[in-house]
């Protein structure tokens, strides 16, 4: 057994659906080893919630089972696309909320190639459940929003921070396939919109926890995404 496969098995994996604990494995095993060289410590990062659009009503239409097997699907591809980036730098996959994933990450571009492999992963899947004449409340969709903000831990997999309390108050106004940004991300990420590669606009103005004054919230489009 190689050095890697010993040290996966060590790394506890419980809070990971079962059918998701493969595609997180690799990724998880660099998470530790940056935990043993002193580099995954308390700071600033970003918080990103992604979550399955249509849920409801697709309980509705093609039963809890069958729902069940499609939230799944979708919480397998984020953990799937995660290892298939290969992030440069530290990724946390958190906690199953519902049909919706937790995850910190500490670099945007890597939020971005996520996203962008996330993606391609929903739309193969869709044209594969339409090929097989499946209706559209099959389709995968999903919202992200992404925060920014100082992360403590309490062990290696349970943050605590303001900032994922902020989040999921954020995440609670926002409905539809977006891709939503608070101010601050918006302020680090300003290169990457000037020169093009995003584009954004206000959504709206929210209050955020620990908040006196509304802060704007920003609709972020990725050209390379765009149809």
């Amino acid at each position: 057994m190689s050095r890697e496969k010993h040290e996966a098995y060590e790394i506890d994996l419980s809070h990971i659906p079962e059918y998701a604990r493969s595609a997180a494995q690799k990724a998880l095993v660099k998470i530790r080893n940056l935990e043993k060289a002193g580099k995954f410590k308390a700071g600033l990062y970003y918080v990103v919630f992604v979550d399955l659009v249509g849920s409801a009503v697709a309980s509705t239409k093609i039963g809890p089972d069958e729902n069940a097997k499609r939230i799944k699907n979708f919480i397998k591809f984020t953990t799937t696309a995660w290892k298939a980036i290969s992030p440069r730098n530290t990724v946390l996959f958190v906690r199953e909320i519902g049909d919706g994933v937790l995850f910190i990450f500490s670099n945007f571009e890597d939020i971005l190639n996520w996203v962008r492999k996330l993606d391609e992963y929903c739309k193969r899947y869709n044209k594969s459940r339409k090929v097989a004449g499946k209706p559209a409340v099959y389709k995968l969709s999903f919202k992200r929003v992404v925060h920014l903000g100082e992360v403590h831990y309490l062990d290696s997999k349970s943050p605590i921070a303001l900032a994922v309390n902020q989040l999921f108050s954020i995440e609670k106004k926002i409905s539809g396939e977006v891709f939503v940004v608070t101010d601050p991300v918006r302020e680090v990420i300003l290169a990457n919109i000037n020169s093009g590669q995003l584009s954004a606009r206000m959504a709206m103005k929210v209050r955020f926890p620990g908040h006196k004054s509304r802060r704007p919230l920003w609709l972020i489009s990725i050209e390379s995404l765009k149809s």
